[in-house]
């Protein structure tokens, strides 16, 4: 058992969370996805990391004006299951990621009916309609079809695969260009994953979901510092009743105090 100290006071951490971990919020309700009636292994996983998003694109409502508020892209990811080959794709030549898209049987992305594609539109100069792949299975549409619900990537793969993504979206536009290329290769690698549940019947979606903002209210912004799991912190009841009256008041007061945990064990020492 390891222990670590943290600045965090006990009545912030009870306020702000509850005083348990914000994952069993995430499996308390739990929906599998059925299986598609038609499936098939061949296919092409993508997606494309942007400039930061502005407000217009978000309340876009016509397609001409979602190409135009578009971000740029800062690179592209796609898999191919026929290659088994992971290629990367610069502005330049989205041209090339077109024609890959096109001939694959299938395209599978998240959210990229209502972004990634957009963003291709934009930068090839050319209408939503003009993109003309064969099949899309965007994962993120299913999802919110199937149960209403307006699930991240992320919440998707901590309850499916035991992890997070990679790099938050909101980091990735300030960072260096081989770690964007890391942090898109990985979410393609996690898409591929989760399509595959899909596939045969066992992606499951939590119907209670978790935004940034609950992430970045807990210690570690929900990330064990130990076994990187995420929302698993939970804090260590002290028992008051041997306590003198002014330990019982620093207690309170959040001077001092334990969280641990649940998943590697690691306790972590608060101190003010």
């Amino acid at each position: 058992m390891e222990s670590r100290t943290v600045a965090r006071s006990k009545e912030e951490w009870i306020q702000r969370t509850g005083g348990f971990p914000l994952k069993a919020v995430l499996f308390a309700q739990l929906r599998t996805i059925p299986k598609p009636s038609r499936t098939t292994p061949r296919a092409v996983v993508v997606d494309i990391e942007t400039e930061p998003i502005d407000r217009e694109f978000t309340y876009a409502t016509t397609a001409r004006d979602r190409i135009r508020q578009a971000p740029a892209p800062s690179i592209a990811c796609a898999y191919s299951t026929d290659t088994r080959k992971y290629t990367y794709y610069r502005a330049d030549q989205f041209g090339d990621l077109l024609r890959l898209l096109r001939r694959a049987p299938q395209v599978v992305s998240y959210n990229g009916e209502r972004f990634d594609f957009f963003v291709m539109a934009k930068t090839l100069n050319i209408g939503i309609t003009r993109l003309k792949i064969r099949q899309s299975t965007d994962l993120y549409r299913i999802i919110v079809e199937q149960t209403g619900e307006r699930v991240s990537q992320n919440n998707l793969s901590v309850v499916n695969l035991g992890e997070t993504k990679h790099t938050a979206g909101n980091r990735i536009p300030n960072l260096e260009p081989s770690a964007i290329k890391t942090a898109c290769k990985s979410d393609v690698n996690q898409l591929y994953r989760l399509y595959k549940l899909y596939s045969c019947g066992r992606l499951r979606v939590p119907l209670i979901s978790l935004t940034r903002k609950h992430y970045n209210q807990l210690p570690f912004r929900g990330i064990c510092p130990i076994c990187k799991d995420a929302a698993s912190i939970v804090e260590m009841p002290y028992d008051t009743s041997q306590m003198t009256e002014g330990q019982l008041a620093e207690y309170l007061a959040g001077t001092f105090g334990t969280i641990r945990c649940t998943t590697c064990n690691t306790w972590f020492e608060q101190r003010m």
